[in-house]
């Protein structure tokens, strides 16, 4: 036998071990896919539901829903928004319910009318769960007796199985008895916790309103957000999308359906009328939801989209009707092009100047080098670490020309500390910021004013420390408060 044919032979020899390897494979596959299909008690395809009905001690629910990708809707016991999750749990748990015997012999038992229904609990099922497909499919399961098999606890017994029945089987089955604690559900169970029922992205206009206070108006134009009332205003954007986020999440902890609210009720949850309400607004005014808000020693309450009221923790009352400072632009630097700016210097005549990506006092050198080595200047890092915390500092509180009309009662008449930004284009003016006395009541922040803008600044303190280093002075009278 020549080499050729060797060869051919060993090549073909290989192919029908590795045909038979893959052939071997393929039937274990299907054998493991047809035992998981033959140990679940149904068998359907979770994306293809669109009617879902369970039956038990507290009603009957009903759930549909459009396609796969929809939203479920509660039918009964009444026109309901759902809680997916709570949906979708359970009709998980029917898909993965497992068989643990089938009654072999049991057919007549099982037919609609049979007089041994009643001896498995059958005839007046404890739990009924149907899922109607989208291909009119119908999978139906009913869940009867306890089997006399299970733990002893006391005086009471805990069956570990229950006796089931589905016509996709025909037979008597017994199945785990976890399937009846899985659905014990109430209207409380599934309806949703969730008080918005809005798209964040179809809110174009939003209104604030406290009874007797100011209204807050914002609109959006493009992708941002102007404040319209009480009067012209740059938004913070990223502030404005962070509320909404928090609306369209909020779940109430407790909740009281509309049908139990009456105007007495309403009232001693400070609702009737509302200590506080936000308009959500589409583009074309449409209101998309209205929440309206109140608080008493116990919790924060708030509308939701059904009617019903949630309530929520006290402590969520300041995010859930802040004050206008929390929607405006607070930048203290805004319009100044901090990425251009080349100097600073202090009130004692401390200059430090930007070089490439680091600050250095102005005029300094380097310590004396090693012979035949060049002298290197080291960084000022206090320099370094002040410029990265006004670049994008963000005031606490803004004070308007027509609320700032007399510097003095800020202490920036005669201001304590001053600094200057200078730019690398000399046509383009300083900006000197002056440091002014602490705020009342909160000394945790200090007045500032830049010197190109008539707004006055509550900015917090930690920055003052570093200025002082930069000064070369010990602390200020500022920073020992």
């Amino acid at each position: 036998m020549n080499y050729a044919t060797k060869l051919a032979l060993g090549v073909l020899g290989v192919g029908a071990l590795v045909g038979v390897w893959y052939g071997d494979e393929y039937y274990t596959k299907k054998e493991e896919e047809t035992k998981k299909h033959d140990s679940k008690v149904v068998n359907f395809e979770s994306e293809k539901a669109r009617k879902f009905t369970l039956v038990n001690a507290a009603g009957k629910f009903v759930f549909e829903r459009e396609n796969a990708t929809a939203n479920w809707k509660m039918l009964e016991p009444k026109a309901a928004r759902p809680d997916q999750d709570a949906v979708n749990n359970l009709l998980s748990s029917l898909q993965s319910m497992v068989l643990e015997t089938e009654l072999t012999g049991t057919e007549k038992v099982v037919v609609p009318g049979s007089t041994e229904l009643a001896q498995y609990g059958l005839d007046k099922p404890r739990l009924e769960m149907l899922v109607e497909g989208e291909d009119k499919n119908t999978h139906k399961v009913a869940v009867g007796a306890d089997l006399n098999i299970g733990n002893a606890n006391g005086s009471s017994f805990n069956a570990l199985s229950v006796y089931a029945f589905t016509p996709d089987r025909k037979k008597l089955l017994v199945v785990g008895s976890s399937v009846i604690g899985n659905s014990k559900k109430t209207f409380s169970d599934f309806r949703t916790k969730l008080a918005g029922d809005f798209v964040t992205g179809d809110v174009k206009s939003i209104v604030l309103t406290r009874p007797g206070g100011v209204k807050v108006e914002m609109a959006k134009a493009d992708k941002d957000w102007k404040i319209i009332q009480p009067k012209a205003l740059l938004a913070d954007a990223n502030n404005v999308g962070l509320y909404l986020d928090k609306l369209s999440r909020l779940r109430a902890d407790k909740i009281t359906e509309k049908e139990a609210l009456t105007p007495d009720i309403l009232a001693g949850l400070t609702l009737n009328p509302p200590l506080f309400s936000v308009e959500l607004k589409a583009a074309d005014g449409k209101v998309l939801q209205k929440f309206d808000m109140g608080i008493t020693k116990q919790a924060v309450f708030i509308t939701m989209a059904d009617g019903a009221v949630g309530s929520v923790d006290l402590n969520q009352w300041t995010d859930l009707a802040p004050e206008l400072k929390y929607f405006r632009d607070r930048r203290v630097t805004r319009g100044i092009a901090m990425s251009e700016v080349a100097r600073m210097t202090t009130q004692l005549g401390k200059s430090f100047q930007k070089e490439a990506n680091s600050w250095y006092a102005a005029g300094a050198t380097g310590a004396a080098p090693e012979p035949g080595k060049t002298a290197e200047k080291v960084a000022n890092k206090d320099a370094g670490q002040f410029f990265s915390d006004w670049e994008f500092m963000t005031a606490d509180n803004v004070l308007d020309a027509s609320e700032a009309t007399k510097l003095s009662d800020f202490g920036l008449d005669k201001p304590l500390l001053s600094f200057t930004f200078e730019f690398a284009d000399k046509a383009k003016a300083p900006v000197k910021v002056s440091v002014g006395n602490r705020v009342p009541k909160n000394e945790k922040f200090v007045y500032i004013k830049r010197s190109d803008s008539p707004e006055v600044y509550s900015v917090e303190t930690a920055w003052l420390e570093t200025l002082n280093r930069m000064n070369g002075q010990g602390e200020s009278p500022q920073a020992k408060k």
